[in-house]
Order: C-alpha cells, then sequence, then structure tokens
C-alpha cells in the first residue's frame, strides 16, 4: 500500500511540474495566450474575448459574434459558489466560455452559449438558450464597456473579422 502511495505522489509531482513549465498551461491551455484580449478587470473578475474567432455574424459592422471568457480569482469563485449556493463546497467555477454575439445598430447583446469550468478546465455545466434573447445594453455599464471595447476592435481589425469568418472552425474546446 505504501508503495502505491509513493507512485502515486511521484506521478502527481510529475504531472504538476510538467504543467507548471507549460507556458499554455491553465487558464488558456491549447491556445495562445495573446489570443484572449482583455475586456475589463474589477472585484477578482476579468473578461476576455478571443481574437482568433471574433467575427461579423452577418454583413460585416451590423453583428459581431465572439466568445468571451470571464475569469474569477479565488475569493470572486467563492463569492460566486456562496450566491448560488452550490451545493458541493469544493467545486469552484475557475471561468466560463460564453459564445456572444453584440448588433452594433441597435446597441443589444445576446448569448449563444455558456460554459462553466472548475480549476483544472473541467467542464460543470452547459447552457444553450433554446432562443436567442436580445438584451439592451444599457449606456455606462459594464456591458457597455465590453460592447464598445467590441465594436473598437472591430472597426480597427474588419478585415481579420472577415476572415475569421471565413475559416470559423475553433471549437470551445480549442478556447480552453
Amino acid at each position: 500500500m505504501r508503495k502505491f502511495f509513493v507512485l502515486w505522489i511521484l506521478l502527481i509531482a510529475s504531472v504538476c511540474s510538467v504543467l507548471l513549465s507549460t507556458p499554455e498551461a491553465g487558464f488558456a491551455s491549447g491556445v495562445s495566450e495573446n489570443r484572449w484580449q482583455v475586456l475589463s478587470s474589477q472585484d477578482g473578475v476579468t473578461t476576455f474575448f478571443d481574437t482568433a474567432t471574433i467575427r461579423f455574424a452577418n454583413s460585416p459592422g451590423s453583428q459581431i459574434r465572439f466568445w468571451q471568457k470571464c475569469a474569477f480569482d479565488s475569493s470572486a469563485a467563492a463569492r460566486f459558489a456562496a450566491l448560488f449556493n452550490l451545493p458541493d463546497e469544493t467545486l469552484q467555477i475557475s471561468y466560463f466560455l460564453e459564445d456572444r454575439i453584440v448588433d452594433v445598430e441597435n446597441h443589444e447583446k445576446s448569448i449563444y452559449e455558456l460554459d462553466a469550468y472548475d480549476i483544472n478546465n473541467m467542464l460543470i455545466e452547459t447552457n444553450r438558450p433554446v432562443s436567442k434573447t436580445w438584451e439592451t445594453i444599457q449606456p455606462d455599464s459594464e456591458s457597455d464597456k465590453i460592447y464598445l471595447a467590441i465594436v473598437a476592435y472591430a472597426n480597427t481589425h474588419k478585415q481579420q473579422l472577415i476572415e475569421n469568418g471565413k475559416q470559423y472552425s475553433v471549437g470551445k474546446d480549442d478556447l480552453k
């Protein structure tokens, strides 16, 4: 029994050393960190968007679709767990991946998919609304700051968004 315990500890230590020495480990495993651009950060929650998947959803300029990541530090994760009365105390959401869309002309947003992940990049929950519901973005809100940053990025990277739309094939597993 002790022999297996020692082997188990060595295996865990080996895996940890490999993960900690890999630059892509953890937050955006499998993808270049520079793909994720910061949109906002406050109260332990940092919001990013993926520059490799942002694209025009229809005619250039009217709707922009992108993957957004909301990452929680440990205190924000604990607050979130308490807020939603998560049944398992050891289960903490580390980040969300969200497939989002903004309507530039109508100043609205919607979500196609929301996936919650734990600290080990394990999927906890997926929510795919049956129908897309548009929500008006309130001026001077956090959503408005994100909207303005996405629109500004789209305006300065228009050709990239067009190209991303032509070749978009990145799934959520490539984003973790």
